[in-house]
């Protein structure tokens, strides 16, 4: 809006700062006398203009000048033709174009006499501009006497002048100057928009050095103390039940040891025609920002699966956000994806570093079917291939600069994460696999209130698509009946996690 209001402002700009470019002499009762032009002047000096004005009528005056002399002392009204009227001191020009034409019309036009008059140069700084709703008059449509001819001459009026080349604005109509006009604002907004989309492009946020202390561990045998099981309908339409802290301590879902926790999905039901019973845990505390590290030795995967672990408030999902720090679907052969899902106004088609491929670059859940703004991982980042490794670790930062995720295998792990005395400083861990910069995306008021979630959904609208589960991962017939008629194809679907550390910044 405020380039549009620049551009408006030009295109007004060039039709309003006109000269005064005509004299309308009085007699010496006010009543009209006749009217002066002279182009070549500029910005007409009207009170010596009329003051030995004539009116070019065929009579001679008592002075023997050609024409009835006006007798008015100088007494004038002046100002341009076109889009602004000029006025000075106590008289106002009140001129409309129609009388104007009226004075045309009856050739009330002045003769000079030879006294020359001086305009000077910053003149029309002294003459303020009104604007005026008035068809546009060329100058030679006044006709103007031209230069004042000597003593007993007869009046004869001027030649047109030569024709104005094509690139002199003079010689312009109105429609053409009028084009003109939007043509170079359309350029102007143009060049402003570029200029400032250039810019956002070109912007990177200052991830500088926090200092993080740890507020938060899930560990040993409290972990599960730490988190709420969700039994209720699966909100993805997945074929599953997720089952209650009683029933999944019942049938050995989750269980937790002094050096790390397991959340599974069932191998027992050999019939789970309703679906196979499986867990969802959300954790009791809520974050706005932080550093999240998640110390993982197990990834679930497997035909039919769905696993996550991700953050987001479920009571207000999507307008505080959800970020997926991992989630796969089936046998996972491409690895982990990293991905936002937001509300409108957080979009990643800006400069970012990251060694992950980006997939969407608009996070909107309504868009592309919700499939947020993604960052694909290496195929060892997740699965068979991660886990043969003995897992690793993904850390997450959520800051007002951005949102950045890295994953370590196990043999890589920085220094400062698994020396617990240390306070861990991502600027020092090298290029993350996924960044998510502030650049067009308010990060604070798209992500509140994140409650840390791990689930292994079965099937559902990501996991029983057909690319994903046929011609991706090659599982056989259906996702659902495949799912409930197969136990003994999940003994790899479960999670197993070392600790969650929490950092934020002090």
């Amino acid at each position: 809006m405020r380039i549009l209001s620049i551009g408006l402002l030009l295109l007004a700009s060039a039709f309003t700062a006109q000269a005064c470019t005509y004299c309308q002499c009085e007699f010496e009762d006010g009543s009209h006398c006749c009217v002066y032009s002279d182009a070549t002047q500029g910005n007409l000096d009207c009170p010596s203009v009329c003051k030995n004005a004539h009116r070019a009528d065929g009579k001679t005056s008592d002075d023997g000048m050609p024409g009835t002399a006006c007798n008015a002392g100088g007494k004038y009204k002046y100002g341009s033709i076109g889009f602004s009227v000029c006025a000075s001191g106590t008289d106002e020009c009140k001129q409309t174009i129609g009388t104007l034409v009226n004075m045309i019309q009856k050739d009330n036009f002045c003769i000079m006499t030879e006294k020359a008059y001086h305009t000077p140069a910053d003149d029309f700084s002294r003459y303020g501009g009104a604007t005026a709703h008035l068809p546009k008059l060329e100058v030679n449509d006044l006709q103007h006497a031209g230069p004042p001819p000597g003593p007993g001459a007869k009046y004869t009026p001027p030649q047109p002048g030569p024709a104005q080349p094509w690139y002199n604005p003079r010689g312009w109509s109105l429609r053409t100057k009028l084009i003109a006009g939007v043509v170079g604002v359309a350029v102007v907004v143009a060049v402003i928009v570029g200029a400032v989309e250039g810019t956002k492009a070109n912007r990177y946020p200052d991830y500088t050095k926090l200092n993080y202390q740890l507020v938060d561990t899930y560990s040993g045998t409290n972990f599960l103390d730490r988190f709420d099981y969700y039994h209720g309908e699966d909100p993805t339409e997945g074929f599953v039940q997720y089952v209650d802290q009683t029933a999944a301590n019942a049938l050995n879902l989750t269980y937790a040891t002094d050096s790390s926790v397991v959340l599974r999905v069932d191998t027992s039901n050999k019939n789970a025609v309703k679906g196979r019973q499986s867990v969802r845990l959300e954790s009791k505390t809520g974050y706005d920002n932080g550093l999240f590290v998640f110390d993982i030795l197990h990834t679930p995967y497997g035909c039919g699966t769905w696993p996550a672990l991700w953050l987001t408030d479920t009571y207000n999902w999507p307008d505080n956000g959800e970020i997926d720090v991992l989630e796969t679907t089936n046998n996972a052969p491409e690895g982990n994806a990293v991905t936002l899902h937001t509300t409108r106004g957080c979009n990643m088609n800006v400069r970012r570093k990251q060694t992950g491929d980006t997939v969407y670059t608009t996070c909107d859940n309504s868009t592309n079917g919700n499939a947020g703004c993604g960052v694909q991982g290496s195929p060892d980042s997740y699965g068979e291939p991660f886990n043969n490794n003995g897992g690793g670790v993904y850390a997450l930062e959520l800051r007002d600069a951005g949102i950045r995720a890295w994953m370590f295998p196990r043999d890589s792990i920085p220094d400062d994460i698994t020396n617990s005395s240390s306070s861990p400083d991502p600027s020092t861990w090298g290029t993350a696999l996924a960044d998510f910069p502030n650049t067009d995306c308010h990060i604070p008021s798209h992500f509140r209130n994140q409650s840390i979630i791990a689930n292994i959904d079965l099937c559902g609208t990501l996991g029983a698509q057909k690319q994903f589960y046929t011609e991706q991962s090659h599982c056989p017939g259906t996702c659902n009946s495949f799912v409930a008629t197969n136990p003994s194809a999940f003994t790899e679907a479960y999670w197993e996690f070392k600790s969650f550390k929490v950092y934020q910044a002090q």
